[in-house]
């Protein structure tokens, strides 16, 4: 049976929304205030938060942080009624599974709620792999899951030998890209000449010797992901050419 904890300051819809999640089988915990909610969430660590963003004292982003700086297997679902671009751009970048505009009908928080739960289960298959229980670690696997949701270009960041190939096969795993190719390149290998020929390829006689077409990287790893390691050592008149690739999609 899920679990969700609902937190919302308004009386009526904090019970209705409780009624409709237990009339479809869930197990419901109520809180009317960011502290309230956090003092059930640490005695249950629910598996999903349903909150609304503006409330009295603390709002749904304090709720969203201080849930994940606990855990970061806790799905968070933010709910206003005062929609805007920026504060929806903010809760995707802070951590929140979704964000919906009141008034929202119960079929699609429930349809939201049990895709992300699914989501989460499926996760936990794919992360095998990666092993720790740090904070962060567990911040940056949750990020590498919002990432694999969209089409955007990532950029992951470690100290060598700290499995930045791991995650960014985590997030092709996860993407809707997974049955295209991973595609990986190792930037640092190759002079700036025979790079550009490797990512981007080349024609029959394009050069002397080039008796036969070569596909590149990208044409090789269309439509699923491809991996640029070390791409900060590139020379920046290549870097520049990789810009215009990206920006022209």
């Amino acid at each position: 049976m899920s679990r969700v904890l609902v937190v919302d300051d308004d009386s009526a819809m904090r019970a209705a929304l409780e009624a409709r999640f237990i009339r479809r089988g869930w197990r419901v915990e109520t809180a009317a205030s960011a502290r309230e909610a956090l003092e059930k969430f640490r005695r249950g660590m629910h598996p999903l938060i349903v909150t609304d963003i503006r409330m009295p004292g603390e709002d749904g982003f304090f709720i969203m942080r201080e849930a994940q700086a606990m855990t970061a297997h806790t799905a968070v679902i933010l709910l206003t009624a005062y929609a805007n671009i920026s504060e929806a751009v903010a809760a995707m970048k802070n951590g929140a599974c979704d964000y919906l505009v009141k008034p929202v009908s119960f079929e699609q928080l429930e349809h939201a709620a049990e895709r992300i739960l699914s989501a989460c289960s499926n996760d936990a298959d794919q992360t095998k792999e990666l092993v720790g229980q740090a904070p962060c670690w567990l911040r940056a696997l949750q990020r590498a899951r919002q990432a694999a949701a969209t089409d955007a270009d990532v950029l992951i960041e470690a100290e060598s030998g700290t499995g930045k190939e791991l995650v960014a096969r985590l997030i092709h795993r996860l993407s809707p890209r997974h049955n295209r190719p991973f595609v990986a390149v190792n930037c640092a290998a190759f002079p700036e000449t025979l790079l550009e020929s490797e990512l981007f390829g080349y024609s029959k006689g394009a050069f002397t010797g080039a008796s036969n077409a070569k596909p590149g990287k990208f044409a090789l790893a269309h439509g699923g992901t491809l991996l640029l390691e070390k791409a900060g050592e590139m020379p920046l008149s290549f870097q520049l050419k990789l810009l215009r690739a990206f920006q022209s999609r």
